[in-house]
């Protein structure tokens, strides 16, 4: 896993991840929203499963869907997802695609800290070279 570190927002929460491939941000970045709604250091069990396909015409795009997939997920389900196995990144013409399989446990076990209303494209920024991916997200809390 990537590094989180958090940064004072206005009214909303922000954080950046260091990663060294995409795959690791996008999970890191999933990770991050998962002790926002949490806290630090408590992620949700890996109980159940939920596939998934995320399509998008730029980085940014995907990583805004994927984040608030998680977040949709749990508002219809009550189930939070803080985990991804098989992550994979495609091309399918101009389109990027991320596929995997979402692991987390039901809502009602938890005690919440923060509800996560929606992701933002405020800020956001995916930048990658030689030394990894860093990501830039801020969420609406």
């Amino acid at each position: 896993m990537g590094s989180i570190s958090f940064q004072p927002h206005t009214a909303d929460e922000k954080f950046t991840v260091q990663a060294t491939s995409l795959e690791d941000a996008f999970l890191t970045a999933l990770q991050a929203c998962s002790y926002i709604v949490l806290g630090e250091g408590d992620l949700a069990r890996p109980v159940f499963r939920k596939p998934f396909r995320i399509t998008a015409t730029h980085l940014r795009g995907l990583l805004y869907d994927f984040l608030n997939e998680m977040i949709a997920l749990l508002d219809e389900e009550s189930r939070i997802y803080s985990h991804v196995e098989n992550l994979s990144f495609s091309q399918q013409g101009a389109e990027h695609v991320l596929e995997g399989v979402f692991l987390g446990d039901d809502a009602s076990l938890y005690e919440f800290e923060t509800v996560i209303k929606n992701m933002t494209y405020s800020e956001m920024e995916i930048l990658q070279d030689e030394d990894g991916v860093s990501l830039t997200v801020v969420v609406d809390i």
